[in-house]
């Protein structure tokens, strides 16, 4: 069973507001080049639930990727995706970031997440972020870095 469905309301409600649909010639490696996309950080299970939504909801994406495995398998399925550190300015700039609207961290480590969210607002403090927490703690400490 998919867990895309349980996101599709909310992603759904963030394409008819805030991302520009695509057209029916859906072609996600393109699609992102032009801007208006969301860049996904982590392709663990959090990662794979949010790009499988994406893809069924036709909203352009660029995934960076730190495991190589998972690069490869990304690369071979011909999505657009990025091996490397989320925190490096390179890195960012091969996902787009300059023109990007939205950015999910979904990294598990809090100590990550906090180096990656500070590294995309050095480059875009107005980009809007979405970070995966898991305690309440880790929500207020990343929220002070936008401070």
């Amino acid at each position: 069973m998919s867990k895309a469905p349980a996101l599709a309301p909310t992603i759904e409600k963030t394409k008819s507001t805030f991302i520009k649909p695509l057209t029916d010639d859906f072609d996600v490696r393109s699609a992102w080049r032009r801007g208006n996309h969301t860049i996904v950080i982590g392709f663990g299970i959090a990662g794979q639930n949010i790009v499988e939504a994406m893809r069924e909801l036709e909203i352009p994406f660029a995934i960076i990727e730190a495991n190589y495995d998972n690069f490869k398998k990304l690369n071979a399925q011909n999505l657009p995706v990025t091996f490397g550190d989320a925190t490096k300015e390179r890195i960012l700039l091969s996902a787009g970031i300059e023109h990007a609207k939205l950015v999910v961290i979904t990294v598990s480590s809090a100590v990550a997440t906090r180096h990656i969210q500070a590294a995309v607002l050095k480059m875009r403090p107005d980009v809007r972020i979405i970070l995966r927490v898991q305690y309440l703690q880790e929500l207020e400490d990343l929220h002070e870095l936008e401070h």
